[in-house]
């Protein structure tokens, strides 16, 4: 009588580069990507209320 369990494969798992901060910067990394994808811009439906907010945000930017 012969008995015989056979099992799948192993499974290779790779490790992310830079061991445990590796990880935590590419968790931060694509929390950061979900985050840029979730911001929509705000239109306040008028011209010169626009126009001011972009002057404003251009005068950070510099």
């Amino acid at each position: 009588m012969t008995t015989s369990i056979q099992t799948g494969s192993a499974k290779i798992y790779k490790f992310p580069a830079g061991g445990r901060q590796g990880a935590a910067r590419q968790q931060e990394a694509e929390k950061a990507d979900r985050l840029a994808a979730a911001h929509v811009p705000v239109t306040f439906g008028s011209w010169y209320h626009e126009a001011a907010i972009q002057e404003s945000d251009q005068g950070r930017k510099q």
